[in-house]
């Protein structure tokens, strides 16, 4: 192709997207070398026409762009989407930008195929439009097409390429879809392309954690906060509280960072930057009448739970507000603390968070030597009563596999991801469930029908459930059939965090990747905060002589 044919073809092409300075730019190189070239004056003068008859409609267009803005950023979404024809019967140049709009209201409102179709439209209108492929990207992922998402982020990519959020949500994208190496390396992009954006440093810290590299998860979780607050660490905690309402994502932060922190076994740092998990910090501080406020989820109130051990009776009443399904037993464990229910409202002087306890008692690895024994008591008569349902002849295995979160409108926030992503498919025990010499009973809190059913039918494997036992609501009847067990096979869930606090020999089954939650790490191959628990890894084969 010729000089001028190839440079022609260049500037029709911005011609047609409607990118005249483009499409003059490549004309007038043609016409530095021939400057008679008659198709080269005539598209200059053709763009010319074009912006003389356009600067008066883009006039009246910006007015009603203004009033679309306007709208949208006083959230009126459902008015803009009446006016939709409106708009666009008064907007010709910039009807991309009306379509790549509307396409994130609705997604903002949940409708995703009306956010896709218009999102396809304002690239139909425009298809250099990166903001649109951008948001598509977005859709996408939260419908977790990743495949497609990292599709779209790229091409926006492709477009602007130095466009840093797309790189970042591309990062992002990556990480879920397992390509976790590829996922640093455009995190580390986004970084280059902008150092002060602090989202890709919250990003690396997450992968880092999850691969094991505790402290390259440290050094960005601190970057991140420091970027986002512009202030140092030490600054932030002398007015916490002032800080946690001042920067609405700080909480989250901190939390992250503290996760990494006590996995890496740095507890002094750890607990303090854990106090910011409920966005507002109670210093530990005890009276005569003391409130102890509950953890989110249930789990977290069985682990730190141990700590009302070390709680000055003497001298001090205390009131916890526990969850229904632990009142029975927790009543049983702790008789010198008293449990009420959330809506009565004690005379009391002072409150703290009760996993604010571990900061007292928790200084290094040697200090759970002394807190990791049995510490939660059942009804002997219950368990007996379980322990006769059983097979006589077989090992009683408990077993549970799957995990999800007992509170209904908990966050979806990373602290909480890190907890349910533990499940595993009861196929995956197949080879332990097979074993003859072993009765496995069910102790999920969900419902595994279909799953029992399954594997009875394909597998003739029969796992036992006592359907008058609500394993869900009823804690402490759980509880007592743990109890009534041999061993407990389960992944790291609030069956793990009761098998353990009642002493029962457990064989936890973890996650495939290195970084797990602090309470499940493992030092000189032994579970700190559970002495009676063995590991396996998820990905490794569970053979007939593990049990």
């Amino acid at each position: 192709m010729s000089y001028v044919d190839n440079n022609l073809k260049k500037a029709d092409k911005f011609y047609k997207l409607k990118e005249f300075d483009k499409a003059n730019d490549f004309y007038n190189l043609i016409l530095s070398k021939f400057p008679k070239n008659q198709r080269a004056l005539k598209g200059i003068n053709l763009i010319k026409n074009l912006k003389s008859d356009s600067n008066s409609n883009s006039d009246n267009e910006l007015y009603y762009l203004k009033e679309l803005i306007s709208l949208y950023d006083q959230q009126k979404y459902i008015e803009i989407i009446e006016k939709l024809d409106y708009f666009i019967s008064k907007v010709t140049l910039k009807r991309h930008f009306i379509y790549n709009l509307v396409g994130v209201i609705y997604f903002k409102m949940g409708r995703i195929l009306k956010a896709v179709t218009n999102l396809k439209r304002s690239i139909r209108h425009y298809p250099e439009n990166h903001e649109a492929y951008f948001n598509l990207g977005n859709v996408l992922a939260k419908k977790n097409k990743l495949s497609l998402a990292i599709k779209m982020y790229k091409k926006a990519i492709g477009i602007k390429p130095y466009y840093d959020k797309a790189c970042n949500n591309l990062g992002i994208a990556l990480k879920k879809d397992g390509q976790l190496i590829e996922s640093i390396n455009v995190l580390k992009k986004t970084i280059k392309i902008n150092p002060e954006y602090f989202s890709p440093y919250n990003n690396l810290g997450k992968i880092y954690f999850e691969i094991g590299n505790y402290k390259n998860s440290i050094n960005n979780f601190k970057k991140c906060i420091e970027i986002y607050t512009n202030s140092h660490l030490d600054l932030l905690h002398l007015n916490l509280n002032d800080n946690l309402q001042r920067y609405p994502l700080l909480s989250e932060m901190l939390t992250n960072l503290s996760i990494s922190e006590l996995a890496n076994g740095d507890f002094i740092k750890g607990w303090k930057n854990y106090r910011a998990r409920h966005k507002y910090y109670n210093p530990l501080k005890i009276r005569k009448n003391t409130l102890i406020k509950t953890e989110q989820g249930l789990g977290d109130q069985v682990l730190f739970s141990r700590f009302l051990r070390g709680l000055d009776f003497k001298n001090n009443n205390y009131y916890f507000p526990v969850d229904e399904k632990l009142k029975k037993i927790f009543s049983a464990s702790f008789p010198l603390i008293k449990f009420i229910s959330h809506d009565e409202k004690p005379n009391v002087e002072s409150s703290f968070y009760l996993g604010d306890l571990a900061e007292n008692f928790i200084k290094k690895h040697q200090d759970l030597t002394i807190w990791n024994k049995k510490y939660l008591n059942v009804c002997d008569n219950t368990t007996e009563i379980y322990r006769q349902r059983h097979s006589k002849n077989k090992i009683k295995c408990g077993i549970s596999w799957l995990s999800k979160s007992t509170k209904e409108n908990s966050s979806k926030d990373y602290y909480t991801e890190l907890k349910n992503n533990m499940s595993i498919n009861l196929l995956e025990l197949r080879e332990v469930l097979e074993l003859s010499n072993i009765e496995f009973i069910d102790l999920q809190y969900t419902n595994t029908k279909k799953e029992r059913e399954y594997l009875s039918k394909n597998f003739n494997i029969n796992v036992k459930k006592y359907d008058d036992i609500d394993n869900f609501n009823d804690i402490h009847k759980l509880s007592c059939l743990i109890q009534s067990c041999d061993i407990i096979l389960t992944i790291p869930n609030i069956t793990a965090h009761l098998a353990g606090s009642l002493g029962k020999k457990t064989y936890l089954i973890l996650p495939n990747q290195n970084g797990v939650f602090w309470y499940w790490k493992v030092y000189d191959d032994k579970f700190i905060w559970y002495d009676t628990f063995n590991r396996f890894n998820k990905n490794e084969f569970i053979n007939t002589y593990a049990i």
